[in-house]
């Protein structure tokens, strides 16, 4: 009975000292510093990204609602900016007309009369509503936009309150919450190998903390890009709408018409740059 009670407490002590020495690999102990501060400094590397992909996604975020809403694109230095370049343009047609009575007087055979006089007044007419055309295609961009960008299921990202932008969408977030070590890993499997405390197991969180870092670099240069372009749809659309009576004058001379052409090229490519983006942003979520 004696042997079998010293068998007994051998065998409890033994358990005793194995869950300490867990418990001090768990929580860092001196025998498991060097794992432990690897994962912490991958941890941190992690941490700091994720930091980055979020801001960028962030501003992404709120460059797509800001893009979208009418308010955008009716300021003030707009209508004044328009206002000054018809007044310019309205000078154009004095020296248009100039330019016709003299191709007449020389009767230069490359010269159409009847058809550059007939273009000049139907300018005249309509350089009054070249801003009004071209909201009219932006808001029609805009509202195709918006069709996808309501049917996006996503949380409005944390910390950003704009009064003028009723509805932020997180798009970004829902990308980034994919990139979480612990949803790579899974709950359990991330438990188990963050307290079993070995080198192993720490050259696994590493290499997934690290991983995980370099996806969060990538998407926030792939936000930070795509925040980029919507602000640059915003200034263009700006630029077009002010110097939306250019085109009509540039459209009365035949050595002038590409330069129409291209301005109401870009009008198109910047103003469906936004339902194009967010149909596919909505085919991935």
């Amino acid at each position: 009975g004696k042997i079998c009670l010293t068998t007994e407490a051998a065998g409890t002590a033994k358990k005793v000292l194995e869950a300490k020495q867990a418990k001090t690999e768990a929580s860092c102990g001196i025998f498991n510093v060097g794992t432990c501060i690897v994962v912490a400094l991958a941890w941190v590397i992690y941490t700091l990204t994720s930091y980055i992909t979020a801001l960028t996604g962030m501003l992404l975020d709120v460059m797509i609602a800001l893009s979208l809403q009418t308010s955008t694109y009716v300021a003030d230095f707009i209508q004044n900016g328009w206002e000054t370049v018809r007044n310019l343009a309205n000078l154009v047609f004095i020296f248009v007309l100039l330019y016709i009575a003299i191709g007449t007087i020389l009767q230069l055979n490359s010269f159409d009369t009847k058809k550059t006089l007939s273009t000049l007044i139907i300018a005249a007419l309509f350089i009054n509503f070249s801003l009004f055309a071209t909201r009219i295609v932006i808001d029609s961009s805009n509202m195709l936009a918006e069709l996808f960008y309501k049917s996006i299921t996503g949380t409005p990202p944390g910390g950003v309150k704009i009064s003028s932008l009723p509805e932020v969408k997180g798009i970004s977030a829902s990308f980034t919450g994919a990139f979480d070590p612990q949803k790579i890993l899974g709950t359990e499997n991330y438990a188990k190998l963050f307290n079993a405390g070995t080198a192993e197991t720490a050259a696994t969180l590493f290499t997934t903390y690290m991983l995980a870092a370099i996806v969060n670099l990538i998407a926030a240069w792939a936000f930070l890009v795509a925040a980029f372009l919507f602000i640059a749809r915003i200034a263009m659309l700006w630029g077009l709408m002010i110097t939306s009576p250019l085109p009509i004058i540039a459209m009365i001379l035949s050595g002038t018409k590409k330069h129409a052409t291209t301005w109401w090229h870009t009008l198109f490519s910047q103003a469906f740059l936004a339902p194009v983006f967010l149909f596919f942003i909505y085919l991935l979520l």
